[in-house]
């Protein structure tokens, strides 16, 4: 037989397989009737944008509880990551003065310093020892979104993650929404830097409250909208002088007349201080505290969470949003510790997660690879235009021309080619070195499933992934375990068990 048709029958092999794992007769009930999670890994399944195996060992070390009391205690940098990003990506820790400086004398472009950014958030996300707060980073990026649609954004981006985002991931909302109000991105993003007395601008005014605090059914109303803009005006970004392209208040541009937000009377003549104060009131309302408890349990427990499970967390707001007690909150509740299996992965989780079970180290190229897939999935950093952020639901997502761009993501990541009889010796992704030397085919799917999806998978399913196995295996020639890891690995990408976690 001739190797086009071999690559073809072990392809269609490979397709009515994981067809076969979506189409199972009973897959209404599958993501119930799964064997359960390992309680200790729940917290990695949930908390994570993926398992990398320092993971599974650390949690197995500590306990779930103390690995989530340290991932919370650390809340910042992994040292070495960052000294990666500072050797690959320089732009992401310069000053914004320094960049702006560097594009006038024409030295780099708007362009480079999007990229090195969107590089850095993968690299970030794939091999820091701190997967919470990259995944609380992950959160707050799509909850004050700003993406890189002008050349300006570009550059005031790269300053919003690192002052804004990272810093205050794990901190306090109150400090995160202060800061965020004083982000020249976010500021130039939503139209306030140009907002002033005569001919303001509402943009930021509806958005702050609508999706950065109180909700769209958070009790404000238009008159709000306009009085909020009103005192928002004259915060801008400074374009000349010692600080370009940082927060800077124009007093010739503020409305001071008296306002009335939310019930509250604003009295005329006070300039910054009524926006500050205003940003307090917000934190404080009512509404925002539900609004963000609710949000936290949508990302981590499911689409739709309980009532329950929203009370426990906004209980733990305190006075200023205490993010780490939020969090903590979260995971004490009965929905978190059940590890029911029902978050749908986003197309960044889904890569992340294949990198990071597999224990793949990126370089740079592999970076700009991985980017590019992010790039066909339709889920790049910092790229997506609505206000709203990327969506987390699965109903976003799991569409069917969607599913078979992560079948075929995965398989190229795996080395398959099309027209290829076998995966290429060099691939971006090898679980192949996940598996003992010389296993049986059915060992090699415990060890992959072990490994790939924490062992959660229905009885029928592991059967035929152990049958799958052992036709690969005695369709090629001996020695070839690492292509059947390879094969099973494809598979488990594709299936239900990897898609949902």
């Amino acid at each position: 037989m001739d190797e086009g048709r071999r690559s073809f029958i072990r392809q269609s092999s490979s397709m009515a397989a994981a067809m076969a794992l979506w189409s199972h007769p009973a897959f209404g009930k599958l993501l119930s009737t799964a064997q359960p999670v390992d309680p200790a890994l729940s917290v990695l399944r949930r908390f994570c944008l993926g398992i990398h195996p320092t993971d599974v060992e650390a949690v197995y070390q500590a306990g779930p509880d103390a690995w989530l009391a340290s991932q919370l205690r650390h809340g910042g940098n992994d040292r070495q990551v960052e000294a990666d990003i500072d050797r690959w990506y320089p732009t992401v820790g310069a000053p914004v003065a320094d960049l702006l400086a560097a594009l006038k004398q024409g030295r780099i472009e708007t362009t480079d310093v999007a990229a090195q950014l969107k590089a850095a958030a993968v690299y970030r996300a794939a091999h820091s020892r701190y997967p919470l707060f990259e995944a609380m980073v992950d959160f707050w990026t799509n909850h004050f979104n700003i993406n890189h649609a002008t050349p300006a954004l570009r550059v005031l981006k790269t300053m919003d993650d690192r002052e804004v985002i990272r810093r205050h991931a794990l901190g306090s909302f109150r400090d995160l929404l202060h800061a965020s109000a004083k982000s020249p991105a976010m500021l130039v993003y939503l139209d306030n830097a140009t907002s002033k007395k005569q001919g303001f601008n509402e943009n930021y005014a509806r958005e702050l409250m609508e999706l950065h605090t109180l909700g769209v059914e958070g009790g404000y109303t238009h008159d709000d909208v306009l009085a909020v803009a009103r005192v928002l005006t004259g915060w801008s970004v400074q374009k000349e002088g010692a600080q370009p392209g940082t927060f800077t208040f124009i007093s010739a541009w503020h409305d001071y007349d008296r306002k009335r937000v939310l019930g509250e009377e604003y009295p005329a003549g006070v300039g910054q201080p009524e926006g500050e104060r205003l940003l307090d009131q917000l934190v404080d309302h009512p509404s925002t505290r539900r609004f963000i408890a609710e949000k936290l349990c949508r990302r981590f427990l499911s689409d739709d969470p309980a009532s329950s499970a929203i009370d426990t967390v906004e209980a733990a707001w305190g006075r200023d949003g205490d993010i780490k007690a939020m969090l903590w909150a979260l995971y004490s509740t009965p929905e978190f510790q059940s590890a029911n299996v029902v978050k749908f992965r986003r197309p960044l989780d889904y890569i992340i997660s294949m990198i990071r079970t597999t224990g793949t180290q990126l370089d740079a190229n592999g970076v700009r690879m991985v980017a590019l897939g992010l790039k066909g999935l339709s889920q790049t950093p910092f790229d997506y235009s609505p206000p709203t952020g990327y969506p987390d639901d699965a109903a976003s997502w799991a569409s069917t021309s969607g599913m078979l761009l992560r079948w075929n993501m995965a398989s190229l990541a795996l080395g398959y080619r099309p027209g290829s009889p076998m995966p290429a010796r060099e691939s971006l992704l090898r679980p192949e070195s996940l598996v003992t030397r010389r296993a049986s085919p059915k060992k090699i799917v415990k060890e992959l499933v072990d490994a790939l999806v924490q062992g959660v998978i229905d009885n029928d399913s592991h059967a035929l992934l152990v049958s799958f196995a052992r036709e690969r295996s005695a369709d090629l020639p001996a020695g070839s375990g690492d292509v059947v890891a390879r094969d099973v690995a494809n598979l488990l990408f594709a299936s239900p068990w990897f898609q949902w976690h």
